[in-house]
């Protein structure tokens, strides 16, 4: 019997005998097409796994979830606000231009402009970027970040050419994208194909062969088709798999179901600056009509929980104490009738078609409950650009919700709570009234409210946990974002045919893996079932090519103690409810 492959999607991995002959083209069709190839120009899941092939950052996710070194070997801090970086040398863009310390100053400049990249609010304790040699750069913040390392992994922060930074250059790159990742764009068209081809000078490979030699995506918007063109072998990956195909797929003779845990949730924007929906009482109501649990069981096969606020229990700072809201119709009745609404509200419920598995079902599902208590909703689903123009300029109307399923980028509360109640985060435009300092006031003092709120390191760590704690006790009693669940789901599906290889393609880091791979004939036993040993996965900047030490992550000031426990211990942090000795997702970029 032939050694053996191993197929897994999210990342997109494919592991056998390295010494294929002829050039692989695998096939991938998501359920849409990427919105832009503009790495500071999007956040949404399915166009940021075309950035993490076709670009690279300075630090990156580990299979633990612990971060190391990609285009930045080391790191050292100066003083307490002034990290020094040492890049990676003989790194080239894809058309042939060299990789220097102007690129990333240039890139990380532009993540500081407000109306330029929609990720400022993730790069906003950063001062100045200055170079020191082509192979030396130093990053300034305006107090000491103790996140910084893990910003320089984040979205947003994949390095572009400098020449390119600009006006007319980005709309350049948004087509026609320039990195140094894995792989290297060859041709974008509209609503029917995205090619890409693997980048042998790419200094992860190690010198080996890529597994996969030529990328193409193929978006097919409906499930049903999607699942056809896979059986078919007209695809050999597909993503968002609904749930009721799963068991199907994994009992199939020449398919199977993977899965790892997710490190998103499901939530909605939600325009609270009109009535009825500035009423707290009335988006209490909306929470108390949700049966979140039913949702999770009959769409999403039980793989998810119910959460009870801004952040997901990966999260620095996460409060277990918090409970979630109980279904409970005749409370989300008496709400409404005291806020002067007995006679019921109307509501728009906004989605991306592709958002996530299910996402219309979900809108409908909620649409329904809420009609029992008097809540009309109207559904409107979305073609993903006009979704990501939306989110990206804060014009969900009044009285409407917008799903999303936000990564918690940072592993931190940080991250999340910026995004969703500072004034520059996505969600500080919906907060009805006053500002997210006004309402957060009664925070146990004004330095831990600029501490939680603005980004200022805490010292001990303990306050500044607390204090996030603090400040969703407090926001959960008038969320201007509505919360439905994270964990086990919402996961990103998919399925996937064998192809011969020893290593390729990657997904976001921290993320989500959930497929099934079709297996050729040779891995197939009398039973139908597959057979054979699966190999290990690759691991991106492995440790035999690493110039950095495992030293570099530990804090080297007294300001960095307040989050060096949750940067030495990123493995731990997941969704599932599993102990921290389970494995984790493959690395994925």
């Amino acid at each position: 019997m032939k050694r053996l492959a191993c197929v897994v999607a999210l990342p997109l991995a494919v592991f056998a005998s390295a010494a294929h002959a002829q050039p692989v083209t695998i096939t991938i069709s998501p359920p849409a097409e990427a919105t832009t190839m503009d790495p500071g120009r999007s956040t949404q899941v399915l166009t940021v796994n075309y950035f993490y092939n076709l670009y690279d950052s300075l630090t990156r996710w580990d299979t633990a979830l612990k971060l190391q070194p990609a285009l930045a070997t080391s790191w050292r801090n100066v003083n307490e606000t002034t990290w020094e970086f040492t890049l990676r040398q003989g790194v080239k863009f894809h058309d042939g231009s060299p990789f220097t310390a102007d690129d990333v100053k240039a890139t990380l400049e532009r993540n500081l402009i407000p109306g330029k990249t929609v990720v400022v609010s993730g790069f906003a304790t950063i001062e100045s970027v200055q170079v020191v040699n082509p192979a030396t750069v130093r990053i300034v913040t305006k107090k000491p970040d103790p996140l910084l390392l893990v910003r320089m992994a984040q979205m947003g922060s994949q390095i572009l050419p400098a020449r390119l930074v600009t006006d007319e250059g980005v709309k350049q790159l948004a087509r026609r994208p320039v990195g140094t990742g894995a792989y290297k764009f060859v041709e974008w068209v509209k609503d029917e194909r995205l090619v890409m081809e693997a980048n042998r000078d790419w200094w992860g490979w190690e010198g080996r062969r890529p597994a996969i030699d030529r990328v193409v995506w193929k978006p097919i918007p409906d499930d049903f088709p999607r699942i056809v063109a896979l059986e078919k072998g007209e695809a050999d990956i597909i993503t968002n798999v609904p749930p009721d195909r799963m068991k199907a797929l994994a009992d199939g003779a020449a398919t199977r179901v993977v899965s790892a845990p997710a490190t998103r949730t499901v939530t909605f924007w939600v325009n609270t600056t009109q009535p009825p929906l500035s009423d707290r009482r009335v988006r209490q109501a909306l929470h108390h009509a949700m049966d979140v649990n039913g949702i999770i069981k009959n769409l999403y096969a039980g793989m998810g929980k119910p959460f009870s606020g801004a952040l997901a229990d990966t999260d620095f700072g996460y409060n277990p104490g918090l409970k979630p809201y109980p279904f409970d119709p005749a409370k989300a009745r008496q709400l409404l009738a005291e806020a002067g609404r007995a006679a019921g509200i109307e509501v728009t419920l906004y989605a991306g078609s592709g958002t996530m598995v299910n996402d219309k079902f979900l809108l409908e599902a909620l649409a329904d409950m809420w009609a029992k208590v008097g809540i009309r909703a109207k559904v409107e689903m979305m073609e993903m650009g006009a979704r990501a123009r939306m989110n990206n300029d804060r014009t969900v109307p009044p009285n409407g919700l917008l799903l999303i399923n936000p990564q918690s980028t940072l592993l931190d509360a940080d991250g999340s709570l910026w995004r969703l109640f500072h004034p520059n985060g996505f969600g500080g435009k919906y907060w009805a009234g006053s500002q997210p300092g006004q309402r957060l006031a009664p925070l146990p003092s004004e330095r831990l409210r600029r501490q939680v709120l603005g980004g200022e390191p805490a010292r001990p760590a303990l306050p500044r946990a607390d204090g996030a704690g603090a400040l969703l006790a407090r926001s959960g009693q008038a969320p201007a974002a509505l919360h439905r669940g994270h964990a086990d789901h919402p996961r990103r599906e998919a399925v996937a045919r064998a192809v011969p290889g020893g290593r390729g393609l990657r997904d976001e880091p921290a993320g989500e893996l959930q497929g099934a791979a079709r297996l050729p004939p040779d891995r197939v036993g009398d039973d139908g079932r597959p057979v054979g040993p699966a190999q290990p996965p690759f691991r991106r900047g492995s440790s035999r090519s690493r110039s950095a030490s495992p030293s570099m992550l530990k804090p080297k000031t007294a300001s960095e103690s307040a989050t060096a426990g949750q940067i030495a211990s990123q493995g731990a942090w997941y969704m599932w409810s599993r102990p921290p000795s389970e494995s984790m997702p493959p690395h994925v970029g």
